[in-house]
């Protein structure tokens, strides 16, 4: 597949003729391949498979602008293991951009009662260990546990997993969105908030402040 979505020149040094060209190509010329992910969540201790355990995966993208670059959410996905504690997440296809690149793909697996297992790959895809057939084994939550810094652990890799504009507005640049971008956005976090919902309820059930 033909992908363009690394390139970084400035567009002032691309040709009227270039710039046309690529105007004009498909968006998957623009998308970068990724995944598919498979894998079994155990229990560390017993080595039985754990049900219904929430994996979420989402994708970073870095976007350069005059004023500086920064970072946007391009797409998150969120499933559950079965019966056996196995997941499989489809290889995806993410329009990165012309001039942007994949900051970050960030993979974290949770079931409440057990640490939450955190992977992140800087600047490209998960590798092949974490990708196809991976056996994750969660440890279950020891007694005088610190809570509060289990959860800003998960919050934390999900900085970025957060609607990026704020009244209708765009954060970084101040451009005012469109009804279908905004719309566009809240779809894109419906699986967030789903495994949020989750890390919220065990907060408020250990009562962390």
């Amino acid at each position: 597949m033909f992908n363009i979505s690394k390139i970084r020149m400035p567009l002032r040094w691309v040709s009227p003729a270039v710039l046309l060209i690529l105007v004009l190509l498909p968006a998957s010329a623009f998308s970068t391949m990724v995944g598919p992910y498979t894998g079994q969540v155990l229990d560390s201790s017993t080595g039985e498979p754990i049900q219904g355990a929430s994996v979420l995966i989402n994708w970073v993208r870095y976007i350069p602008t005059p004023a500086g670059s920064y970072s946007e959410l391009i797409k998150i996905t969120l499933t559950y293991t079965d019966d056996h504690g196995t997941y499989k997440i489809p290889r995806q296809f993410l329009n990165v951009g012309l001039i942007a690149g994949l900051e970050s793909t960030n993979l974290i697996i949770y079931q409440p009662g057990y640490q939450a297992s955190i992977d992140r790959k800087s600047y490209g895809d998960l590798p092949v260990s974490l990708k196809k057939a991976a056996v994750v084994k969660l440890e279950r939550i020891p007694p005088a546990f610190d809570h509060n810094q289990h959860y800003n652990q998960i919050t934390g890799a999900l900085r970025v997993s957060d609607i990026d504009y704020y009244e209708g507005v765009e954060n970084f640049t101040g451009r005012r969105l469109s009804t279908k971008e905004i719309v566009n956005k809240i779809e894109l976090m419906v699986d967030y908030w789903e495994f949020m919902r989750r890390i919220e309820w065990e907060k408020e059930w250990k009562g962390i402040r």
